[in-house]
């Protein structure tokens, strides 16, 4: 048996940490202890005006009594040995203690209430504070403790986890650095303007991670446009040990041509890729779903902030379908109805050598596609703001308060105009293209004198760039070279000129008015 056993957890070495964990509950749970995921605990903000869900584990039929704040409510496990039990709204206030009575008790304190929201996606949401580029000046006055995160630790399960390895810290310079810096400026906005207090359950991935690592391998399995993604991991998986192989071959070649390069003050070599693969690691489907999502659901809360695309840039096409799948997956997982979701759009990025085409254009497109077909959504535009030299940039602030713009505007209704322009139709007027917009604030405005990063075609879909100028609540659009045409297009580039805005400030989304195929359209 426990050669058996170490084979396991050899080949599984992703999984390890869960399946100790998992162990470990199940010997609570079978000596009837409450046990509560690492979410309800000390120092969580629970949010206010909405049900709130507490749940764990405890002996089949054994019953449970929650009180909190003046209620008192109880469940009994069911013959699984979960439970949970709502707590009716309540009003923002806090530190309260709760206490959670079965066989045990379990005593939670300093239990704020006030607005509670979920940051997921990929490296870019999971950068942290301590590397962006003011966290010298910032993190040493950030003490507030009506500001709360939660850490989920990075990892990847094969199958649904009851809980995760993380906890509750108050803002504080102490504690700050290793959360998302995106997150903070977010909450650090938001109860600057609302006065209550903020819970930011943060579950990202520091690593490249895929939308379809973040759903459930169900939603993948059902829907005939997402099955080749299961299979190219079944394919990745089964030719992993050689491509391992070969990449270690390869990886010595680069390390002593690398050597041989810099003696000389030459350039080194492009490095090798990592080959994918490898079982447990951030690239399986479902694997961050299983591990680092679902055992934060149902906890309540108020919406979603997200930033992702980055690795699904070869696939955009897909990802006009794949994120509005995983937007109401999630929504119907958590069963509070169509909350709000809030979409960073990529920034500017000029990694590729051309004439490489403008993958990130497409991932651009396919998250405005979703802002405009799903209910409930902001998009953030972000083309203005990131470093065309690396995929993680450290200026973050203007992510994360334009975020708290989008929820302000869009959530809260405390502000007027909370995006950018948003292309909404054209009109051909004699050799020209005029252009309307939503989101255009108090007027539209260039960032640079004229306005730049147009171009216009005709039929023949060859593009020139174009002369735009802004005519009221308008942009007229031509070129000479183009008397009859039929599509605009605007920043269609991975690192684009970014001129156009609205006077609030806030950039135009990047759009084209034709819907020709792109270079991932037949890609899946």
């Amino acid at each position: 048996m426990k050669l058996f056993f170490h084979s396991v957890i050899g080949t599984f070495s992703g999984f390890i940490r869960w399946g100790l964990l998992g162990v470990i509950l199940m010997s609570v749970h079978l000596m009837g202890e409450v046990t509560l995921p690492a979410s309800i605990s000390s120092k969580m903000v629970i949010q206010r005006e909405m049900p709130v869900p507490i749940w764990g584990l405890a002996s089949a039929g054994e019953e449970v009594t929650v009180a909190f704040n003046g209620q008192t409510v109880k469940a009994t496990a069911n013959a699984d040995g979960k439970w949970m039990v709502k707590l009716a709204p309540m009003k923002e206030g806090g530190p309260f203690s709760m206490t959670i009575t079965g066989q045990n008790t379990v005593v939670i304190e300093d239990v704020l209430i006030g607005e509670v929201w979920f940051c997921s996606g990929q490296s870019n949401m999971a950068f942290t504070l301590k590397n962006d580029q003011d966290a010298e000046k910032e993190i040493p006055q950030c003490k507030n403790p009506d500001i709360r995160f939660f850490v989920t630790d990075e990892t990847v399960a094969d199958s649904p986890q009851f809980t995760v390895k993380g906890k509750w810290s108050e803002c504080n310079p102490k504690s700050v650095g290793s959360s998302s810096a995106i997150a903070y400026y977010f909450g650090k906005q938001l109860q600057s303007n609302l006065n209550v207090p903020i819970g930011l359950l943060q579950s990202a991935y520091g690593s490249g991670t895929s939308a379809d690592a973040w759903m459930d391998k169900a939603i993948l399995q059902k829907d005939p446009d997402f099955k080749p993604i299961l299979d190219r991991w079944a394919q990745d998986v089964a030719t992993y040990p050689a491509n391992w192989e070969e990449y270690q071959k390869q990886k010595q070649q680069f390390d002593k041509a690398s050597e041989a390069a810099i003696a000389i003050g030459a350039k080194p070599p492009k490095a090798p890729l990592i080959p994918r693969g490898k079982l447990g690691s951030r690239e399986t489907p479902s694997g961050c779903f299983y591990g680092m999502l679902k055992p934060h659901v149902p906890y309540a809360i108020r919406g979603v902030i997200w930033y992702q695309g980055e690795s699904n840039d070869h696939y955009g096409f897909q990802y006009r379908k794949l994120l509005p799948a995983l937007i109401q997956s999630w929504r119907e997982m958590w069963g509070e109805g169509e909350f709000p979701f809030l979409i960073v759009q990529l920034p500017n990025l000029n990694l590729r050598i051309p004439p490489a085409p403008p993958a990130w254009a497409e991932i651009r497109e396919a998250q405005f596609l979703t802002y405009k077909n799903v209910i409930n959504t902001a998009l953030v535009t972000t083309i203005d703001i990131g470093d065309p030299n690396v995929f993680s940039f450290k200026n973050k602030r203007p992510v994360g308060e334009r975020l708290a713009v989008a929820a302000m505007g869009r959530v809260y209704g405390k502000t007027d105009e909370w995006m950018g322009p948003i292309y909404k139709s054209q009109k051909v007027e004699s050799g020209k293209i005029r252009l309307t917009f939503d989101h255009i604030g108090r007027g539209l405005t260039s960032s640079e004198g004229a306005l730049k990063g147009f171009k216009i075609a005709g039929d023949d879909k060859n593009f020139f760039p174009a002369e735009a100028v802004i005519d009221g609540d308008t942009v007229v659009v031509s070129n000479f070279q183009t008397n009859d045409p039929v599509s605009v297009r605007y920043a269609w580039e991975d690192n684009p000129q970014c001129t156009l805005f609205n006077k609030e400030g806030l950039p135009a989304s990047p759009f084209r008015t034709d819907d020709w195929p792109e270079s991932t359209f037949n890609n899946r």
